[in-house]
């Protein structure tokens, strides 16, 4: 015997006077809506039964929809999705922890220790990210540091690219383990890329400039504009290297494609041109603070808004 519809059957069961729907609470429509399901044979009993009806639908989808795909990539987007919500989380965490622990003498104390020399601070990185194994830690950490002022951005310079080369070090102690010539090779490649990056952008002087001056003009956009951060991120690692690897392509292709680059390389150059004469010979630099100014202070003013809304509702809490 086939298990009755309950989208047909069941408003004649639930509703005594044939007419709408008689319960007024959510809870009672939902019980009769289980039963219902329950005598269709919709329902059954299982480990889930204590759960409410909306929990065990969501959770039905959901192993339905692991069901229909793959089952590897759909396990790699949830561990994806768990892994990017528990690194947003760990990172809020530790900005509110270093917020209440660095603070007073302990902000004196730290830009006194780093701040007597730059080449101090590279070894100072290299070691710390010897011990913890892990340049992400180190990176992670002091970002939050210099948004909170603690330390200077001089400061942080030579500790990053000392972490570059301190993680290194595993892999390369893990190529001598395994005592296999290409993995040797493969880790002193690494490690001398960072070795020279330090002799090529940080011993000389001139060459600290554009890092540093871009990295200061990038942060106070975003400050402004969050927007900015997204944008900076989506150019660098999916914008600029798609259009090179694209434009080698191209390159590498019959006269035709060879064309299309050259055209799409002019274009392009003309298009930065462009955009420089408009910014500094224009009025594109007032313009665009003008609009960064804007920006600021809506979002300003939608955080205090949030505050208030914040402070409203804490005052009816008894």
């Amino acid at each position: 015997m086939t298990p009755r519809d309950p989208i047909l059957s069941w408003p004649a069961t639930a509703h005594s006077s044939g007419g709408y729907p008689h319960h007024d609470t959510r809870n009672s429509f939902d019980d009769d809506l289980e039963s219902e399901l329950e005598k269709a044979g919709y329902v059954e009993n299982n480990t889930f039964e204590n759960l409410p009806l909306r929990v065990r639908i969501v959770l039905g989808f959901l192993f339905l929809t692991l069901a229909l795909v793959s089952f590897d990539s759909a396990i790699g987007g949830i561990c994806l999705g768990i892994a990017f919500a528990l690194l947003v989380a760990s990172l809020v965490c530790l900005v509110q922890s270093l917020t209440k622990l660095v603070g007073g003498s302990a902000r004196k104390y730290m830009r006194h220790a780093l701040n007597y020399s730059g080449y101090l601070n590279i070894f100072i990185g290299i070691a710390v990210t010897f011990g913890v194994q892990s340049s992400t830690i180190v990176t992670s950490t002091l970002t939050p540091l210099a948004g909170l002022d603690l330390i200077t951005l001089d400061q942080v310079y030579p500790l990053i690219i000392g972490a570059n080369v301190g993680t290194t070090v595993k892999a390369l102690l893990a190529s001598w383990v395994t005592g296999k010539y290409n993995a040797v090779r493969a880790a002193l490649v690494h490690l001398f890329f960072n070795i020279f990056g330090i002799f090529f952008f940080y011993v000389i002087p001139a060459t600290r400039y554009p890092i540093l001056h871009s990295a200061e003009r990038i942060g106070y956009y975003s400050a402004r504009w969050p927007l900015v951060a997204l944008l900076f991120l989506l150019m660098v690692f999916f914008v600029v290297p798609g259009a090179g690897f694209g434009m080698v392509y191209l390159y590498k292709g019959n006269a035709t494609a060879v064309g299309f680059g050259i055209s799409i390389t002019a274009i392009v150059g003309v298009l930065v041109v462009a955009i420089y004469w408009w910014y500094w010979r224009r009025d594109g630099r007032e313009r665009w603070h003008y609009f960064l100014a804007v920006k600021a202070e809506d979002h300003r003013m939608r955080m205090e808004a949030v505050r208030r809304a914040r402070d409203d509702d804490l005052a009816y809490i008894p």
